[in-house]
């Protein structure tokens, strides 16, 4: 929805402008021709006359900056470039040139000038779309069920079943954003975070009945380990893309925690990268965590929460329940992990393409 919002919103802030523009012309004329202070500068003394005279300066010089200010106000409220997406810009090798059509902070649309692989041709109408990375989390209970969402989603035409999901902050490593999301949404995470937050909080504060949404955070944020990042070659030989692997440090000892790799959303047309994870065994951190009852943080939506069993979650898969491919795909993902249809080699190299069939390369 957003985007089709910012587009309307540029409309109407062209208009806006160009009316606010003829406003000004017009107020500025009317006032100079019906004020009797501007048209009839009469008295019957030179000081009363020069005395209306700088008034009246003053007063256009007022309303001329007042009107000025509105009209900066307003462009910058709807002005697509007002706004400065926050994400990595994607480069490589071929990339000639890239001239930003529209942008928000969550994302933005390019044009690329683009060399072919034959080295020669170019294309210069190389439509690409940067999007600000997401993860995205598929969480099964100690009980052994898997929890979704029902909502409805703008390019999506009725309801459909989704993971839970979100984009990843400044300076978060993909897990740390997992973990931050389930802890948002459903108040739960791993066992191992719940004892490292009650070792931490028992130890600044002293003995607690329960952790807080906000305590928990601090502690994940605090536990967080290096991103492991990798380089790739642009273009520019000054410049090079850092990209998050999203594997799971050694150190984080969490083995309720699954990597299910690092994807790119459109191969050709980019709308970022997408980092899929399952966590096993989640139970709850704050209270009422991973019940209906539980007020999650983020974004205002309306959802509801579902419980499924293996089985049913099977089923919602086959049916097409899960109507975004990226949320599909890492529920498929999720349970060809449980069903060790993925080799343990695996986990944590889909990223970098080594895992075909039952074999692993390297």
């Amino acid at each position: 929805m957003a985007p089709h919002g910012q587009m309307n919103q540029r409309r109407r802030g062209a208009s806006g402008t160009a009316s606010t523009t003829q406003l000004h012309d017009n107020n500025l004329h009317e006032t100079m021709n019906i004020d009797p202070t501007f048209t009839n500068l009469r008295g019957n003394s030179a000081n009363s006359n020069l005395l209306s005279r700088k008034r009246n300066i003053v007063y256009v010089l007022l309303l001329s900056l007042f009107i000025l200010g509105c009209m900066t106000t307003a462009n910058n409220r709807t002005d697509p470039h007002s706004q400065v997406y926050r994400g990595i810009s994607w480069l490589n090798e071929r990339t000639i040139s890239v001239k930003t059509l529209g942008q928000t902070k969550f994302a933005r649309c390019d044009i690329h000038t683009v060399r072919n692989e034959d080295g020669k041709s170019v294309f210069d109408d190389w439509l690409f779309l940067e999007e600000v990375n997401a993860v995205n989390v598929v969480v099964q209970t100690a009980q052994g069920k898997f929890i979704a969402f029902e909502q409805q989603k703008y390019a999506i035409p009725g309801k459909t079943l989704s993971p839970v999901g979100g984009f990843i902050d400044a300076g978060e490593s993909p897990l740390t954003a997992a973990k931050r999301e389930v802890l948002e949404e459903l108040g739960l995470g791993s066992k191992a975070t719940l004892t490292k937050g009650l070792q931490m909080i028992t130890t600044a504060v002293g003995a607690v009945d329960f952790l807080t949404v906000q305590q928990m955070k601090h502690v994940i944020m605090q536990t967080a380990h290096p991103d492991e990042v990798e380089s790739f070659p642009t273009s520019n030989p000054s410049k090079e893309i850092r990209l998050s692997t999203g594997n799971i440090p050694k150190m984080e000892n969490d083995p309720d925690w699954i990597f299910l790799g690092r994807y790119r959303t459109a191969a050709n047309r980019g709308a970022g990268f997408l980092y899929s994870y399952l966590l096993k065994n989640a139970v709850p951190l704050v209270p009422e965590g991973g019940t209906a009852q539980y007020m999650s943080e983020g974004d205002d939506e309306n959802q509801s929460i579902s419980f499924l069993s293996l089985d049913q979650m099977m089923e919602m898969i086959s049916n097409g329940r899960f109507q975004e491919v990226k949320w599909a795909a890492t529920f498929a993902l999720s349970l060809l992990h449980l069903r060790d249809g993925m080799p343990g080699c695996c986990v944590g190299q889909q990223s970098a393409g080594l895992c075909f069939g039952d074999k692993c390369g390297g």
